[in-house]
């Protein structure tokens, strides 16, 4: 079955639209209370990600299917699906284990549809996809690090736009008052160089996640062969 097209075909299809689904609830596009600064927060970045990967996935299905028919495997960019993983798993492992036990007082909905879609249910349908679909692929130890470069390009982003006020978060998120950062960890006004100890710490979390899913992708293979 993980190696059926069609399997392929419609497991992208469905979560490319849920996807595409829990980024326009929880950004509120169509509602009067849209703010487009919610497209600024990691969360939804990581998850715009994820939705363009399932898009181009589903489009590459399409075509292999069209020139060499059902058979054979649906495993395409295997080392960028990797690294993907990665990105989205840190949006599940934030906001599950720092971020929501500090809800469970306020009026914050856990369960909302799009707070599930954006914070659970993509990041764990792109481990599926990696898992699912690039069972024979090996992964080299320097696409680990290269998991780095999209949440260090985020944070230096974002920093640049705090440095110069370019971006009010008035309201938007877990945190009520009005900041220049997305995150309060990137708010060198208030924290000034203890930031930079955060960002160190984040690094080395991403790294860590993208060690353990390296070896755990690495056992897996000597299982396979």
């Amino acid at each position: 079955m993980k190696n059926n097209k069609v399997f392929a075909l419609i497991y992208r299809g469905f979560f490319m639209l849920l996807a595409l689904s829990g980024i326009l609830v929880s950004t509120k596009v169509f509602l009067p209370t849209f703010n487009p600064n919610t497209f600024l927060y990691y969360t939804t970045q990581s998850n715009i990600l994820v939705l363009t990967f399932f898009t181009y996935l589903l489009i590459k299905t399409l075509v292999d299917i069209k020139k060499h028919g059902l058979k054979g495997e649906a495993s395409y960019a295997p080392k960028l699906s990797f690294i993907i993983m990665v990105n989205i798993i840190i949006t599940f492992l934030v906001f599950w284990v720092l971020l929501a036990p500090a809800t469970l007082h306020t009026n914050y909905n856990l369960l909302s549809y799009s707070n599930l879609i954006v914070h659970t249910t993509t990041p764990l349908a792109m481990v599926g996809e990696y898992f699912f679909f690039n069972r024979k692929q090996k992964i080299d130890l320097k696409n680990v690090f290269e998991a780095l470069i999209f949440p260090l390009f985020y944070m230096v982003l974002s920093l640049v736009l705090g440095a110069f006020k370019l971006v009010e978060y008035v309201g938007v998120g877990l945190i009520p008052e009005t900041s220049y950062f997305p995150y309060y960890f990137l708010d060198f006004y208030k924290h000034g160089a203890l930031i930079l100890i955060y960002i160190f710490g984040i690094s080395v979390f991403v790294v860590a996640i993208s060690l353990g899913l390296f070896y755990l992708n690495k056992r897996k293979m000597s299982h396979i062969a």
